[in-house]
């Protein structure tokens, strides 16, 4: 299980200085956050915030998987209708873009010297604090707090002058001086967990675990734990995902696995139809297409939905369907993680998804979670806590949270709390959000209608 206890962000992007407190109790974390702002406020940074960490953590073994590519170009050609100098420039073009440099000048903020995230988190019975800080081209600073030996402890802090580790930390000589020697070659170029991440994913378990602490080990483990789905990436791409869940489960509608991954597939499908059906009533079933390709070791697979329209029964592809139900699909998956104890992160949850289904999943979700959902919305919906039969709703009071800015106050995110004396169940909170004063600041301070008017004038004129 992992989940943040906070979020603290100093000069990243549009925050200069600003905390999100994600604890119920201070034992605890809340299993379900929802971020409102208005557009540009700030609510895709906090999830590009988490991007970036898990970005961070790539950069090393991302380029030795790139380089191998380049090193390797002539073999990886020779079925492929390619030339040899598109593919180097294509790779060298991605090793920039995936660089820390390159991640550092995507979010730092444009007048800014220095940026930091600080992260606090819990895993199963741990918790911790990692700092990161760069100036404009690289890692200046990085710090862990962490559990080991039944105490918190610092277990390495890590500066462009200096290098302390817990001594707790390495558990043999041969591993220290493998990570000492490449820190002193990367140094500010490759985060220490980056490092320790490629080393992991280069090197036999055998050698990590008898050379780095276990408690450490496991932390990197959880880290695996972590799944972000932005709308647009910090590389402009649209609905860029973060995560390390299993590629049949990032692409449920289409694509490749081994043979002996077949019988996965039928086992999803039973999982989905009757969630489909759910949420869809003419859906009657989803089930799987597949054909083997030319290598016997692969099959290429396609989803398809048996739907029941005007009395007829018909099998369509899910290619076929619109973007709204596309996007339920693909959502799908991570709140799932989320109830399997994963802290996930959804940017612009309710996108291209009609309000009343998007609080449902969340209704019936909810209960369910174990580790931690963290959204962004405008879709106010949600804050309706009328439900029907006036049952109390799944999704109470405590998990709103608001973006406040002005033009003569510092950016803010605030809990519910902070602005109501006293929460109620079953309450019209969407109402108090759109039209009460108290919540102006976190609401669009737009006068549109005055300026389309006047354009609309000025266009007539013409």
């Amino acid at each position: 299980m992992f989940t943040f206890t906070s979020i603290k962000l100093k000069n990243f992007k549009v925050f200069r200085d600003i905390t999100l407190d994600l604890t119920k109790t201070k034992t605890t974390t809340k299993p379900l956050i929802i971020i409102y702002g208005a557009n540009g406020s700030g609510k895709t940074s906090i999830t590009e915030s988490l991007a970036f960490f898990l970005r961070s953590i790539d950069t090393m073994s991302q380029s030795h998987r790139l380089q191998e590519i380049m090193q390797n170009a002539d073999n990886n050609l020779e079925d492929l209708p390619i030339k040899k100098d598109f593919l180097t420039k294509n790779i060298a073009r991605m090793l920039q873009i995936g660089s820390t440099r390159q991640l550092i000048q995507n979010v730092i903020h444009t007048e800014a010297t220095s940026m930091s995230i600080e992260l606090n988190f819990k895993t199963n019975n741990a918790s911790g604090t990692y700092y990161l800080e760069t100036n404009q081209e690289e890692i200046i600073h990085e710090r862990l707090i962490y559990t080991l030996a039944k105490r918190r402890v610092m277990c390495f802090d890590i500066t462009k002058e200096e290098k302390h580790f817990n001594p707790n930390f390495f558990t043999s000589d041969e591993f220290r001086n493998v990570i000492n020697k490449e820190l002193d070659m990367y140094s500010g170029k490759h985060s220490l967990l980056s490092i320790i991440s490629f080393e992991i994913l280069d090197k036999s378990e055998d050698f990590i675990k008898s050379g780095l602490n276990h408690s450490i080990f496991d932390f990197m483990c959880h880290l695996k734990e972590i799944d972000i789905y932005l709308h647009h990436s910090l590389l402009g791409n649209e609905n860029d995902i973060y995560s390390y869940t299993d590629y049949l489960i990032k692409n449920l509608d289409q694509g490749d696995i081994p043979t002996s991954k077949r019988n996965d597939l039928k086992y999803i499908a039973d999982v989905l139809s009757p969630v489909m059906h759910g949420i869809f009533p003419e859906i009657q079933n989803v089930f799987y297409k597949t054909r083997d390709n030319k290598d016997k070791k692969h099959l290429r697979y396609q989803m398809y939905l048996t739907k029941r329209i005007s009395g007829e029964t018909y099998d369509i592809p899910f290619t076929c369907e619109s973007s709204g139900t596309n996007k339920i699909l693909s959502l799908l998956p991570y709140i799932i993680y989320a109830m399997k104890g994963h802290a996930v992160i959804i940017d612009e949850y309710g996108t291209e998804i009609h309000d009343k289904v998007a609080k449902e999943i969340l209704e019936h979700s909810t209960p369910y979670i174990k580790g931690q959902l963290i959204l962004t919305t405008h879709a106010t919906g949600l804050l309706n806590g009328i439900t029907k039969n006036d049952t109390p709703s799944n999704i109470t009071p405590d998990a709103f949270y608001f973006i406040t800015s002005s033009t003569t106050k510092k950016k803010k995110i605030i809990r519910i709390s902070d602005i109501e004396n006293r929460l109620y169940t079953n309450y019209n909170y969407q109402d108090r959000y759109l039209y009460n004063p108290l919540f102006e600041d976190a609401l669009p301070n737009s006068n549109i209608g005055d300026t389309l008017a006047s354009l609309s004038q000025q266009l007539l004129d013409i």
